[in-house]
């Protein structure tokens, strides 16, 4: 996620697909010429030659450094690679592109590739307005870590959707106002750090991954309800630690940078990526439970017109050379296990099988139904 993938209002809202195809030249992605192209996995039978590959390509990224990092490392190499296709970006946000996908029930859907959160991919899946792939059309996704790669997420050794990549949320601090760095979850409650808390509220994701931490380090599950009112119970004692409350990621960096928060629970790819910038950031990966993951699926929609073009996309995006040219803009962990980031990263960003292995992913089927009363009772307590 992960400086996590950021939702942005759709750039095509309210025009058909064929008037947007037809104006979109701004948003086109043009093969630039100059400079070295990334090479194909070799291993694929099935790959088409650049040349036989053609037509618009409607591609759903999140805006910001997301978007940036996608363009350059990703967009752009594509677009050297297959000339003939022309690759339009577009912003819609998650939630928009699942709606999107519903009032268009597999009949020229307007995207060809989307990005979604598990929340959101498993009710596209549900719901029948996936299409599935293998790995004879994909033959990366056979170097996928198992993370990647969810049972939820297959069918008869077929693939909907797979993670492009990982943000892990974890503990994040400022080094030059803790004395002693936090290590796991429930260092939050330290008397040591009262005051110099930041705790975004449930309804962000930040909030609500960090609750679902606090579950499972009770020994809870969140689809337990005494295990939930547990946590409720936990929660009402951090409450006198927190200094502020952001809204979102962008509120908490503009505290750490201010310094009015000196512990927060964040992204490691913002927290990594704050610190390369020059900040006094810190950031650990807990391990009573292990950071909760953050990622987002790639998948094709049922019905598109450019089924070949989506395919060959969503395989350069899981091959080797664009992963970590894209990892590494943004300090994200790599899906593909042939991965291997430069030691300035790796030496930041963990990941690999054994690392993988302590995530801890929520139960979104739980959350989707609980939420809103989740967040009822979480206002109960911060807002009175």
């Amino acid at each position: 996620m992960s400086q996590n993938p950021q939702e942005h209002e759709a750039v095509v809202t309210g025009i058909a697909r064929r008037e947007f195809l037809g104006g979109a030249g701004a948003l086109a992605i043009a093969a630039i010429g100059g400079g070295s192209l990334l090479t194909a996995p070799s291993r694929s039978a099935a790959a088409q030659a650049g040349s036989d590959l053609s037509g618009d390509l409607v591609v759903c990224v999140p805006g910001g450094a997301w978007e940036t990092a996608f363009r350059e490392h990703m967009a752009k190499p594509f677009s050297q690679k297959y000339p003939k296709v022309k690759l339009h970006v577009d912003l819609s946000t998650f939630t928009a592109q699942l709606a999107k996908l519903r009032a268009a029930r597999g009949v020229n859907p307007p995207f060809d590739v989307i990005l979604l959160l598990d929340e959101q991919m498993d009710v596209a899946i549900r719901e029948g307005l996936i299409d599935l792939f293998d790995t004879r059309e994909v033959p990366n996704a056979k170097d996928m870590y198992s993370v990647s790669t969810p049972a939820k997420w297959q069918k008869d050794g077929k693939f909907y959707a797979i993670h492009q990549n990982w943000g892990q949320l974890g503990l994040t601090y400022r080094t030059d106002k803790l004395k002693t760095p936090p290590k796991e979850w429930f260092d939050f409650w330290k008397p040591e750090y009262k005051g110099l808390v930041g705790m975004p509220p449930i309804s962000y994701s930040i909030g609500l991954q960090f609750f679902i931490a606090t579950i499972h380090g009770l020994g809870g599950d969140e689809k337990n309800p005494a295990d939930v009112d547990r946590a409720f119970e936990k929660m009402k004692e951090l409450k006198p630690s927190l200094a502020q409350q952001p809204a979102d990621a962008g509120a908490i960096q503009q505290l750490l940078e201010r310094g009015d928060i000196a512990l927060v629970p964040l992204w490691d790819g913002r927290a990594h990526g704050l610190a390369a910038a020059g900040l006094p950031i810190g950031f650990s990966y807990p391990n009573k439970p292990g950071p909760v993951a953050s990622g987002a699926g790639i998948a094709i929609p049922k019905g598109t017109k450019n089924r070949a073009a989506a395919i060959r996309l969503t395989d350069f995006r899981l091959s080797p050379e664009p992963q970590k040219a894209f990892c590494q803009a943004m300090w994200y962990a790599p899906s593909n296990n042939r991965v291997k980031l430069d030691p300035k990263y790796a030496a930041k960003v963990a990941y690999g099988t054994e690392h993988y292995a302590k995530l801890l992913s929520p139960n979104y089927d739980v959350v989707s139904e609980k939420l809103g009363e989740w967040t009822q009772r979480w206002a109960a307590i911060f807002t009175s």
